[in-house]
């Protein structure tokens, strides 16, 4: 009797066993769901999300009296006052041979005008960011298995608008920028997806964007811009993360490498907190720093819009 409820018991335990080691599976998988978010989620086409600059938005439209003559021209001023003499329609000398041959100096100068207005550049000119070609980042300090490393996450899913003003720098404009954090990627994929998941909530659709919003564009140089020439601009605007803006200013630079190419970069420092993020760290992390510093290399190319 003792023996054969030993091997009900046996039976009993090795049933048990995959039962429970298929729940902690399961367990573990649904804590891991949890904790990361899910499988990733397809993103959205950010060249649909920030509105686009035109130039147009900045000319005026002739008005009436702008085409129209504002008076007739009377008969006074449409009948020659005298008649000509004879002494006002001949000329008093004949022409000289230094008159009438250009020196050199003076051939010269139309050749050398020409080609200088041949190489300049417009007034202003509008440029859109180009994604195979920039790069958007963040950093952050990171204490891990005893190591202090810098943790980089970056995405190439960066829109956004530029129109420099080449005759005057201060009048430029820069235009609504988005991130997607929902494609940023650091060298682990399980802190991809805790990003996605708990920090940044990417995998959420409302919350797949990061946009700055520019309201003061401060330009350190006004003298005019020529291809070669490098511009220092200070732009300030609303960084919204998730479902908070606060007011940032990112110091930025953009070098014009032709008419129709410009390259450059912005930084700015934040902190998450003032954004409502936390962040836990797993046991093999010791700390975090509170820090973040934001990062855009961009390419942007000329908009024709003719």
């Amino acid at each position: 009797m003792t023996q054969k409820n030993t091997r009900s018991s046996n039976r009993l335990i090795w049933l048990l066993v995959p039962l429970a080691f298929a729940a902690g599976v399961a367990v573990g998988a649904l804590g891991l769901l949890w904790a990361t978010g899910g499988n990733d989620t397809p993103s959205q086409d950010i060249g649909n999300v920030v509105p686009t600059l035109s130039l147009d938005d900045d000319e005026a439209e002739p008005t009436e009296e702008m085409v129209e003559p504002t008076e007739e021209p009377t008969e006074e001023m449409a009948e020659p006052t005298e008649e000509p003499t004879e002494e006002m329609a001949e000329p008093t000398a004949e022409p000289t041979e230094e008159m009438a041959e250009p020196t050199e100096e003076m051939t010269e100068e139309p050749a050398d005008a020409e080609s200088a207005s041949a190489s300049s550049l417009p007034e202003q000119a509008l440029f859109r960011i180009t994604t195979e070609e920039s790069e958007a980042r963040f950093k952050i300090d990171e204490t891990l298995s005893g190591n202090d490393i810098v943790v980089i996450g970056a995405t190439d899913d960066v829109a956004g608008d530029i129109i420099v003003n080449f005759a005057n720098p201060g009048e430029s404009e820069l235009g609504q920028v988005a991130v997607s954090a929902r494609t940023l990627k650091t060298d682990n994929d399980f802190r991809n997806q805790a990003i996605r998941g708990r920090i940044l909530l990417s995998s959420q659709d409302e919350y797949e964007f990061v946009t700055f919003v520019p309201t003061e564009f401060v330009a350190l140089s006004s003298d005019p811009v020529s291809v070669g020439d490098t511009l220092e601009f200070e732009v300030t605007g609303d960084l919204t993360v998730r479902d908070t803006t606060n007011t940032v200013t990112f110091d930025a630079s953009v070098n014009v490498v032709s008419e129709d190419r410009i390259e450059g970069t912005a930084t700015a420092e934040i902190l998450y907190a003032d954004y409502g993020i936390s962040i836990q760290s797993p046991p093999q992390v010791a700390g975090i720093g509170d820090v973040v510093t934001l990062e855009l290399d961009f390419v942007a190319l000329l908009v024709d819009e003719s």
